[in-house]
């Protein structure tokens, strides 16, 4: 499992819900707060894999 690919989906859905908003497009069709919401979880999840992962090699 390529968790870095993962780190990088979640960094370029915050990286497009942080131009949304500087530009004022609270009309668009993905909501900016969805867009940071996926992210977080996202990172959320990774970490937890991270620490399953370093709890079974120890």
């Amino acid at each position: 499992m390529n968790l870095e690919k993962y780190h990088e989906l979640a960094a370029y859905l915050k990286h497009l819900a942080d131009i949304q908003k500087s530009e004022g497009r609270d009309y668009s069709i993905v909501d900016h707060k969805l867009l940071v919401t996926t992210s977080a979880a996202i990172e959320q999840l990774l970490m937890e894999i991270k620490d399953c992962m370093e709890g079974k090699e120890q």
